[in-house]
């Protein structure tokens, strides 16, 4: 967790129970840096920890962003690959590249990876 918290510059971080376990152990220990935002997404919620769930059901259902306008061709998110032969590898995606991914993969497989 260490190396790709390092390794992305990661200011916020999105992860399941497990994940974000293993980032706050990394912290404890110093190795690796504050990551600003830590949003806990998935599995048992941990106290003191971010809920993307609770986060999500404060917002407002006919809420509009009105937040600055991204162009299709900014960073939109960064994940890592498995690491199977040798460190894992940042994959960098913008607005278009991810959902075309998720697209393909959805024609290819017959479903979605949601």
């Amino acid at each position: 967790m260490a190396y790709r918290v390092k390794a992305s510059g990661a200011n916020v971080f999105v992860g399941d129970d497990v994940a974000v376990a293993k980032l706050r152990a990394a912290q404890r220990a110093g190795e690796c840096g504050d990551v600003a935002v830590v949003i806990q997404a998935a599995g048992k919620t941990t106290p003191g920890e971010t809920s993307y769930e609770v986060e999500l059901a404060k917002v407002a259902e006919d809420a509009v962003y009105e937040g600055k306008r991204t162009r299709w061709d900014e960073e939109a998110m960064v994940y890592f690959t498995s690491g199977t032969t040798g460190f894992p590898k940042l994959v960098k995606h913008n607005h278009v590249s991810y959902p075309l991914g998720e697209l393909q993969h959805g024609y290819d497989t017959g479903e979605s990876s949601r």
